[in-house]
């Protein structure tokens, strides 16, 4: 997990650093998907949501994102789980790219469902790519990992996300969500 944190750290200003696209204009980016996955212990699991990133000229971005995940044998045993995230995306305020590819990382929480649970608290990243097929509608496809470590041992919940995504690119001067 330490070694994630500071690929994180030094990655995105490398990252910003190489990037010598202009944008114009900045973007939120909203999003629905289904991710089938799995678990460390192999548990198959399906995880759907749906969330937003506003997105800067920079591609610098911040987003929230509500889903519900479970086993696929107990599905109507599943949780909530909420995460807040900062991330990057690169080109994706530039309408004329297909493909935008981002990362992500951040905070998740699994909320406990009855009251004598506790909630789970987790780290996340993700990578992944928005293929715009006009302005606003594309296509969004995720790796997306959330890691719980307890006592020292590395938990994973993972999976492959597929949505579909909404863009809103904010009128030329307006700097705000």
């Amino acid at each position: 997990m330490r070694k994630i944190i500071v690929f994180i750290v030094f990655a995105f200003p490398l990252w910003n650093g190489l990037q010598a696209q202009t944008r114009e204009k900045d973007a939120l980016i909203g999003y629905g998907f289904g991710a089938p996955g799995s678990t460390t212990g192999s548990v198959t699991t399906l995880h759907i949501g749906g969330g937003a990133d506003w997105v800067n000229k920079k591609g610098w971005g911040v987003g929230a994102e509500l889903g519900y995940f479970a086993a696929t044998e107990a599905i109507g045993e599943g949780r909530a789980i909420f995460s807040v995230d900062a991330a990057y995306h690169f080109l994706s305020s530039q309408t004329g790219q297909k493909a935008a590819p981002f990362i992500a990382g951040g905070y998740s929480a699994i909320i406990a469902k009855e009251s004598h649970e506790k909630t789970v608290n987790l780290g996340n990243f993700g990578i992944g790519v928005n293929y715009w097929f006009s302005e606003k509608l594309g296509l969004r496809v995720e790796f997306r990992d959330h890691l719980r470590n307890d006592l020292g041992k590395t938990s994973h919940l993972w999976g492959i996300r597929i949505g579909v995504g909404f863009r809103e690119v904010s009128p030329a001067g307006n700097q705000g969500p």
